[in-house]
């Protein structure tokens, strides 16, 4: 199999790569580690869809069994990820951290607890998942079960996620709010979706064009997306149709060969580059007499001394701009909650719970700031601390890993991709408790016996009066100390991060001149002949960094 052969081809160059680390006494736990990783290597593919989609059904015939139970509730219903192994079992994870293994029949027998348990993992022996091995399907709880399942589906899933593939019933006519909200943030995120209808057969074939045209028009009014292919499924019945389904798992699979193949060309020029710089620096550096090697080691360490302030005085500078970003978002997010009063207003007179809605703008708001306002200004900063990190380390080789452009696309798009999650998970438990205590005390004045008896107008009038004084404030006050937080530790990454390319650069560089300096001077007749091999396993190197498919 083609992807067979791409993680074959890589495994060999990183291991090559990690031998001649190892040869020379550079660290190799990093890369070796990465090794182990490889034959792991999975993206993941939620399947999102409401409750009575469908979602297992059409998994089960997938697989062609009834693996899936198909009589959940939001109470049993945790997120279960399909993948291929030879060896048929499941993987509990509870909700403390603990993990149990159990057969299949086992997994079907048992109601899982969302309470007790996380997700679980189920691999089965099926010809279509090994086809799809570096795919991870994950059947996920119903999507108009809460805000909390919600944010589990983008933020526990995106940071590994290659798609996101959406399921509607065939006979619905309407997409709800809930999903309405979902379809516009993964729009934010660049995040590619399939669509799918279920249930085809369960309606008319007008009705199923009907509902084939608001799917599209939808995708274009939440997803910016023309003309997008939907496919059509039916899972039950004497007329199953599950090849759309197939057809969006197998392009999935072709593009998570892509992000390996990407990933891995990055690792290795990581793990390469300061051991072309090692090479470099003995073969340019190996007539130099001790004096001038301890001269030269001198110099590396000032180097580094050097750019450690530099460096320091970048990230206090940048530091300025997160607290920009964060009065940006700050004020999008007033606006926001600004504009939304009245509607929330109502919720409330209503006597309708306020917090989904509170929490679906500040996810929609935040993550639009930061991936428009912050992530940019990431990739500036990358910009200029690799110009600091070449100008004062002096660093003439073709391979200096700082220069990389793509890796620097790379840490911009994990600002987004992984650090955003992270932010929005954080926000979700900070507004819960700061926004619940709010609306609860909101609702408790609205069901007073006395404003009960008020006019509605007046109930509403209150209502909004008690979200622009209290409920938005709070509300603010929060999200902008998680948003702070979460910024702040976004950058403490980056920076170490940084200091670490840095500082591996310098120590190849003052290693290789202190092995020189340690060689006996009875070795001088073998110097030519050392000389030679570093060329060819720098040359080696060099080919294992830039080799192309």
């Amino acid at each position: 199999m083609e992807h067979t052969a791409t993680f074959e081809r890589y495994q060999k160059r990183a291991s090559r790569l990690l031998e001649l680390r190892q040869k020379y006494g550079l660290p190799g736990d990093a890369l070796s580690k990465y090794i182990s990783r490889m034959d792991h290597f999975q993206v993941v593919a939620p399947l999102i869809g409401e409750f009575s989609t469908g979602k297992s059904s059409l998994v089960n015939a997938l697989l062609g069994r009834s693996v899936l139970s198909v009589n959940i509730t939001p109470e049993t219903a945790v997120p279960t990820e399909i993948c291929y192994s030879s060896d048929e079992h499941a993987v509990v994870f509870g909700s403390n951290g603990g993990t149990e293994t159990i057969s299949v029949d086992e997994f079907q027998k048992r109601e899982f607890s969302v309470d007790k348990v996380k997700k679980v993992q189920l691999y089965l022996n099926n010809a279509f998942l090994r086809e799809i091995s570096s795919v991870k399907l994950v059947d996920m709880p119903g999507f108009n079960s809460g805000i909390e399942l919600h944010s589990r589906a983008i933020d526990e899933y995106l940071p590994d996620a290659e798609a996101y593939i959406l399921l509607f019933s065939a006979r619905s006519s309407t997409i709800s709010s809930d999903m309405a909200g979902f379809l516009k943030e993964l729009h934010l995120h660049g995040m590619p979706v399939f669509l799918l209808i279920s249930k085809s057969r369960a309606v008319t074939e007008d009705e199923l064009r009907i509902c084939v045209e608001r799917i599209r028009a939808d995708a274009a009014k939440y997803l910016g997306l023309a003309d997008v292919p939907v496919g059509v499924t039916n899972a039950k019945g004497h007329e199953q149709i599950i090849e759309p389904l197939q057809d969006d798992l197998r392009r999935i699979e072709a593009d998570s060969q892509n992000i390996f193949r990407n990933d891995a060309k990055s690792r290795l020029q990581q793990h390469g580059s300061d051991l072309a710089l090692y090479l470099e620096t003995a073969i340019k550096r190996a007539d130099l007499t001790p004096d001038e090697l301890s001269g030269k080691i001198e110099e590396a360490k000032r180097k580094i001394e050097s750019l450690k302030g530099k460096l320091h005085d970048a990230g206090s500078s940048f530091s300025s701009e997160v607290d920009e970003c964060i009065a940006v978002a700050r004020s999008r997010l007033q606006s926001a909650l600004g504009n939304a009063a009245p509607s929330l207003a109502d919720m409330l007179a209503n006597h309708i719970d306020i917090r989904d809605r509170v929490s679906m703008l500040v996810r929609e708001t935040v993550m639009s700031s930061i991936k428009n306002d912050f992530a940019p200004r990431v990739k500036k900063y990358r910009e200029r601390i690799a110009g600091l990190i070449n100008v004062t380390l002096n660093i003439n080789t073709d391979v200096s890993l700082p220069e990389d452009l793509v890796r620097m696309d790379n840490m911009t798009k994990e600002v987004i991709k992984k650090a955003l999650p992270a932010i929005l998970s954080t926000l979700g438990f900070a507004l819960s408790g700061a926004v619940g205590a709010v609306v609860v005390l909101a609702l408790t004045s609205l069901l007073d016996g006395l404003l009960m008896k008020k006019h509605q107008d007046e109930k509403k009038r209150l209502a909004e009066a008690k979200i622009r004084n209290e409920v938005i404030p709070r509300v603010l006050e929060q999200a902008s100390s998680s948003v702070r937080d979460a910024l702040n530790s976004q950058l403490s990454e980056i920076n170490e991060e940084v200091g670490k390319e840095a500082q591996a650069q310098v120590d190849a560089e003052e290693k290789a001149l202190s092995d020189l300096r340690l060689k006996n001077a009875n070795e001088k007749a073998n110097r030519a002949e050392s000389i030679d091999a570093m060329k060819k396993d720098l040359d080696e190197v060099r080919r294992i960094m830039g080799d192309a498919d």
